[in-house]
């Protein structure tokens, strides 16, 4: 659908939380219109956020996938870009506690 795998594979090889900030903005980036409208506005305004409030972004994805009832198509684009950002927000955890000597 978004190039599921090609975003995973970026977010894993992430080695800090810059890295994983610039992967977002490339992946937000790449969003089309179409899947842009599926989206709730309060989730489309984190994404234009100076960071990005990944961690945010993803919650606020996953409570509208939960409760969608629209078009299957739209639910799977909007599957896909909750759990990319999902992906993001462990990853950048993982990065921030790494940076920390924490793991």
């Amino acid at each position: 659908m978004h190039r599921f795998q090609k975003w995973r594979d970026a977010l894993h090889i992430a080695p800090d939380a810059r890295a994983v900030e610039g992967v977002m903005k490339d992946y937000v980036r790449t969003l089309s219109p179409e899947v842009l409208a599926v989206l709730p506005a309060d989730c489309r305004s984190g994404m234009d956020a100076v960071p990005i409030d990944i961690p945010a972004v993803a919650v606020c994805l996953l409570q509208f996938e939960l409760r969608f009832r629209g078009e299957p198509e739209s639910g799977a684009m909007l599957h896909d870009v909750a759990h990319i950002f999902a992906l993001a927000a462990t990853r950048l955890t993982l990065t921030q506690r790494e940076a920390l000597g924490v793991l």
